[in-house]
């Protein structure tokens, strides 16, 4: 780091102090300049009550023109010449209506708007005055009209003219009063900014003055302080490769990086075994990772809010693969641009490698409770070929019977094929139906809900029927989701099987099981509840728990709903609870619709 030379520290500030003085001169001059141009301003604001006196000098004039015309209406000597002069009046009248509309909307002060108001009522109430005039002469009545003109009519005008006049005055002093008022305030504030620069020109100079003998004292302290940062940087340095963490430094505006040497050693190799290069790392990501880690970085350099933080694989000097989570942190300049990303890496790899091992052991967990099952599903199958067995044992005794009495008939032994045929095929649909529960997934597959529930009741269904239980579904056959479903239906099946397992230990008059679907923007929910009386509720925390169970050991393993949490939220990324709902408990199932990409966010 560098600091300001004391030799060049007073050229510094001498540039600093005129740099200064510049400036408030230009402030000072901006601020002449703003209010000269308010003056202009104010200037113009003083026209405004100068046309409000202009405009009741239009209407004295109007007025008295008005007051002309409607006489000259008395003595005109035909009809021609008096329409004349009505129209006149009609023309000036419409000026001081337009004149009073012009007064209102200009007329500052509430004494001036009283003065117009009065104005404009005083000409409204001549409007009826002038009107009669012109009716008695259109009547020939010229004598009353002129005696009307000339006393009621010449009382009105005086009075319009006189307040007109009043208005006239008010408005002509207002803008004297603000004129001179105006004047005199710019003048005082002109005076107060002159004052006020030079004793800003003063104030910085004698600031300066003193920055200058406080930069000496300062620039001690700074060297103090610079011996102090370089212990702490070794300090710093110490405690980074004290750590586990590997260190990176990647200067991006200046293209270059650095590794510390417990980075370097994580890989199985020395600090100068390896470049300070961006390539370094980037040829030691898996293939599988690259893309994704890269995507990581751009949207690091593309937002200042984002924290890089990544998990990848790293090769090792021996060809091994190591695991690093990769977290970091990315500065801006002022124009927002990314120039430098400081992170670590920590070696990860016994943790992925006992998650590795723990995922293995839940798979293989899911295998076992799998076959477990199989005991009951060769139960199920027993059941389910009991009936088409006895349908084509009884046929075969037919056949034989008819044989020995000499009774065999063509036609009747062609159905009794037919029906031994069609049992022989029930049979072995039966045989499919379970082996394809017993095959397991490969690969995730694009499936209808509505298939998934029909083979887990193909398995199942024969079985609620003999324990008369029926089956209520209310299933969206155009839903479908990618999944492993043969585990979505394991999950079903074991959660069926306990249902009906609890029908019968319980005395229930209508058993019913129902299975509904729900679709949602993103994910569906499959509720499969029951009315068996529920579960206890000071055991409803533990039932997805490992090796818990309410039957007895001949019974149940404690494995089943276990495995089935395990199933929903490990391999198909949902989630399942249960919960006693009236007189029987739920099971809700949420899965997304595609469990892959519901894994990568």
């Amino acid at each position: 780091m560098k600091y300001m030379n004391p030799n060049n520290e007073g050229k510094i500030i001498t540039i600093f102090a005129i740099v200064s003085v510049v400036f408030v001169l230009l402030v000072n001059i901006v601020s002449l300049y703003t209010i000269d141009k308010l003056h202009i301003t104010v200037e113009s604001i003083y026209d405004h009550p100068l046309k409000v006196s202009n405009a009741a000098l239009l209407v004295q004039k109007s007025v008295i023109k008005i007051h002309r015309d409607m006489k000259d209406i008395v003595l005109s000597s035909t009809v021609k010449e008096r329409h004349i002069f009505i129209d006149k009046v009609d023309t000036e009248e419409k000026v001081v209506y337009k004149t009073l509309q012009s007064i209102e909307n200009d007329i500052l002060g509430d004494k001036g708007v009283a003065l117009e108001k009065e104005t404009k009522e005083l000409f409204h109430q001549w409007k009826p005055i002038r009107d009669e005039v012109i009716r008695l002469i259109e009547e020939n009545r010229f004598e009353e009209a002129e005696f009307i003109t000339k006393n009621k009519g010449a009382e009105h005008v005086k009075s319009l003219e006189e307040s007109a006049g009043l208005l006239y005055k008010y408005a002509h002093t207002k803008a004297n009063t603000f004129q001179k008022n105006a004047h005199e305030t710019f003048l005082s504030f002109n005076r107060v900014i002159i004052s006020l620069s030079v004793f800003t020109v003063a104030f910085f100079i004698l600031f300066m003055l003193y920055i200058r003998n406080r930069i000496k004292k300062y620039l001690n302290v700074i060297r103090k302080n610079e011996r102090r940062l370089r212990e702490f940087n070794k300090q710093y340095a110490l405690a980074i490769e004290g750590t586990n963490d590997g260190l990176w430094d990647w200067n991006i505006a200046e293209g270059t990086i650095y590794f510390s040497p417990r980075w370097k050693e994580m890989l199985g190799y020395k600090d100068d075994e390896l470049k300070n290069e961006f390539e370094t790392w980037e040829s030691r990501v898996h293939p599988d990772d690259l893309e994704d880690a890269l995507e990581e970085v751009a949207k690091a350099h593309a937002n200042p809010e984002y924290e890089y933080h990544t998990v990848h694989r790293l090769r090792h000097k021996n060809g091994s693969w190591v695991w690093v989570l990769d977290r970091g942190k990315t500065f801006f300049n002022e124009k927002g641009e990314a120039i430098r990303m400081v992170g670590f890496h920590t070696d990860i790899t016994k943790e992925k490698t006992q998650a590795a091992e723990l995922h293995e052991q839940e798979e293989i967990m899911i295998a076992q409770s799998r076959h477990a099952a199989m005991g009951e599903m060769i139960s199920m199958i027993a059941h389910q070929w009991r009936q088409p067995i006895s349908v084509i044992a009884m046929d075969a005794n037919n056949i034989q019977a008819d044989i020995e009495l000499d009774l065999l008939d063509n036609d009747e032994l062609v159905e009794i094929s037919k029906d031994i045929i069609k049992q022989t095929q029930e049979l072995s649909q039966t045989i499919d139906d379970f082996r394809e529960f017993f095959k397991p997934n490969r690969h995730p597959d694009e499936v209808h809900i509505k298939r998934v529930i029909d083979e887990t009741l193909a398995i199942i269904g024969k079985s609620l029927k003999n324990n008369n239980i029926s089956l209520a579904l209310d299933i969206d056959v155009s839903v479908k989701i990618k999944t492993f479903s043969r585990e979505l239906m394991q999950v079903l099946i074991n959660i069926i099987k306990n249902a009906k397992e609890a029908f019968i230990d319980k005395d229930i008059d209508k058993q019913e099981i129902k299975i509904q679907l729900i679709s949602y923007e993103n994910s569906i929910k499959i509720t499969v509840c029951d009315n068996a009386g529920g579960i206890n509720k000071e055991i409803m925390d533990e039932i997805f728990n490992p090796y818990f169970t309410t039957k007895d050991e001949k019974n149940g393993t404690g494995l089943g709903l276990y495995m089935s949490k395990t199933i929903i939220e490990k391999h198909l990324k949902g989630t399942i609870i249960a919960f006693n709902k009236n007189s029987g408990v739920c099971f809700e199932i949420k899965l997304p619709y595609d469990f892959e990409k519901k894994g990568n966010k």
